[in-house]
């Protein structure tokens, strides 16, 4: 279950299945660039997951058969911004926004860029989220989880600063004060805002995509829903042939969407644990996985790695695929 307002999908750029993603960036000065580097040797044709976790921000394969760590040590969560082709990432204590840069020469390999220090790493309601925002009116914010909790919002643009949205703060009239302890957060990294904001100002690719309706699965009991008319509601899951179905639906201080995996050729529904947790995920241009809390998850056979279904440890935010073209919510 994933409490949320809105569930968003992001999803990369579709392809035939095993394609390499599809990067934006040039050569740099002659030289490949991070992205095109990886692509190249993590991918090796394959779509490249890149992830947070206890072990660094790292660059996967969609078969996990090659990785490699970009920036050691434990990251919190992790955002990939197609739009700017950067990676943008959380410190091990949460208090500093950084940012890798996927279009710099890959060699020597690219250092971070802290871009703001100070973050609260509390709030009324538990650890801050941290978002993107683009200056388009029509873009949503580029953020690891859509919900009620407080975020920190970076806002892109010729003159780059920090805001804040207080969620379930502001219910609580403490949204104020929290914006108050992010107004003294530093952002000594704002020269890389503006040149990064600058290099996806151009471009036309955006951050969301919706699920496109697949119609009703009749055998989803109503019951399970506050809203009986969403349970059974489908989607398709672009670039697989399979979709994920709405079977459980509540609202307290806010509303919970369960998805679950639904095979329609054998009209059947996946029964693994990792079947419900394609929400705020984002869809390999392969269509052969899915990133979600900073885990690649298969289609075919579920997690890479470290299993998160029955863990008690701590949870890890976003990640994303290199070369996705993210469009609406």
């Amino acid at each position: 279950m994933k409490l949320s307002l809105a569930v968003v999908l992001v999803v990369a750029a579709c392809g035939p299945k095993g394609s390499a993603p599809s990067l934006h960036n040039d050569t740099a000065g002659g030289q490949a660039t991070l992205g095109q580097a990886l692509a190249r040797d993590v991918g090796a044709g394959l779509a490249v997951a890149i992830v947070p976790g206890p072990d660094g921000l790292r660059a996967i394969s969609a078969d996990g058969a090659r990785s490699q760590t970009l920036v050691g040590g434990e990251v919190p969560w992790a955002l990939v911004d197609n739009r700017a082709e950067v990676v943008w990432f959380g410190s091990p204590d949460a208090s500093q926004l950084r940012m890798l840069d996927l279009a710099a020469p890959a060699q020597p390999a690219p250092e971070p860029v802290v871009i703001a220090t100070g973050l609260p790493t509390e709030s009324g309601a538990g650890g801050p989220l941290c978002a993107i925002r683009y200056p388009d009116a029509a873009e949503p914010d580029l953020d690891y989880s859509n919900s009620i909790l407080p975020r920190i919002v970076v806002e892109l643009g010729p003159t780059p600063r920090l805001t804040s949205d207080g969620g379930i703060l502001d219910l609580w009239d403490q949204g104020e004060a929290f914006a108050a302890e992010v107004a003294k957060a530093a952002l000594p990294g704002s020269a890389e805002l503006r040149r990064v904001a600058a290099r996806g100002a151009g471009r036309t690719i955006r951050l969301y995509a919706s699920a496109a309706s697949a119609g009703r699965v009749a055998e989803v009991p109503p019951d399970g829903c506050e809203e009986p008319d969403l349970c059974g509601d489908a989607q398709a899951i672009p670039g697989t042939a399979l979709w994920r179905v709405v079977v459980g639906h509540s609202c307290g201080d806010g509303c919970y969407l369960d998805w679950q995996i639904y095979d329609p050729a054998r009209k059947a529904f996946l029964p693994e644990p990792w079947a419900h947790r394609l929400v705020q995920a984002a869809v390999a241009p392969d269509g052969s996985a899915f990133v979600t809390d900073g885990q690649v998850i298969r289609f075919d056979t579920g997690p890479l790695g470290r299993s998160s279904d029955d863990d008690d440890g701590p949870v890890f935010g976003g990640g994303g695929w290199l070369g996705g073209v993210q469009v609406d919510h």
